[in-house]
């Protein structure tokens, strides 16, 4: 089996999960007659923005109720969590809330707290690796570790 073909049988799973999750939440809260605004953070065609979208594809058939994507750029998801929390708080309104989102609320970039949201249900499983070029001397982080500690060393995000 091809890893393409494996990780969108991954993908399929973890959005049908999601689904399945959010449901119960989702139906017992949601006005059936208004769309449910999904908000993100991220902008047209980034991963949070395919991910929220491909969860909005099965969600619409599952509820039979009409879902609208929001994008809401700028300030590392501060005005996503701004502009959800202007909204009424009556189950019409969610947030793909990501890591950049704790960023900017520990810089301070929004008065939004963890304790103004509730979390519904994990969306992805994404990896995240911490890597060096191949060409450098370092090989693991035991060795970068190390290096840090003798050397200034310049790494981004």
């Amino acid at each position: 089996m091809k890893k393409s073909f494996k990780l969108l049988l991954a993908a399929a799973f973890l959005v049908t999960e999601v689904v399945a999750l959010t449901l119960p939440i989702l139906t017992t809260s949601a006005k059936a007659d208004g769309a449910i605004q999904a908000i993100t953070h991220a902008g047209f065609g980034g991963g949070t923005d395919v991910t929220t979208r491909m969860m909005l594809l099965r969600a619409r058939r599952v509820l039979k109720q009409d879902m609208q994507l929001v994008n809401k750029k700028g300030g590392g998801g501060a005005v996503s969590m701004d502009y959800m929390m202007s909204l009424p708080a009556d189950g019409q309104h969610t947030l793909t809330w990501t890591t950049g989102h704790a960023v900017s609320m520990a810089l301070g970039k929004t008065k939004v707290k963890l304790s103004d949201m509730q979390p519904l249900a994990r969306g992805t499983d994404d990896p995240q690796l911490f890597v060096v070029n191949c060409k450098a001397d370092i090989k693991d982080a035991k060795t970068f570790i190390s290096t840090s500690k003798s050397k200034s060393l310049k790494y981004g995000t």
